[in-house]
């Protein structure tokens, strides 16, 4: 394949999808929750461009979109949902595997890696 071929939208792709304990409060206390890459455009989209918004839209189970969980928590947004849903602690450990998935955690190694040099 040549080298321009290499960045057709056919060629590229997303991390796969990663399971992670978010927290134990749930289902059997071993309720495993999937999150996603998200794309630049999708975020873009996105009324707020925040890390809250970008953790709301990787999360894959729960479904977030879900009416019933809103009203469950009295939320007007996914976001909101994780808000309400969770503690510090546990909306934390989400936030950094969804920070991680999407390749943040490595540019800021990078960002470290190239300072101390």
């Amino acid at each position: 394949m040549r080298e321009m071929e290499s960045f057709f939208q056919e060629n590229c792709y997303l991390p796969p999808n990663e399971k992670v304990m978010v927290s134990d409060r749930f289902g059997d206390g071993e309720l495993l929750w999937e999150i996603r890459a998200v794309r630049e455009a999708e975020l873009r989209k996105m009324e707020r461009e925040t890390e809250e918004n970008l953790c709301a839209a990787a999360v894959v189970f729960p479904d977030l979109q879900d009416r019933k969980l809103w009203e469950s928590y009295g939320a007007k947004s996914s976001a909101e949902v994780l808000q309400k849903m969770l503690t510090p602690a546990e909306y934390l450990r989400l936030q950094k595997a969804v920070m991680a998935l999407n390749g943040f955690q490595k540019r800021k190694a990078e960002r470290r890696e190239t300072a101390k040099n």
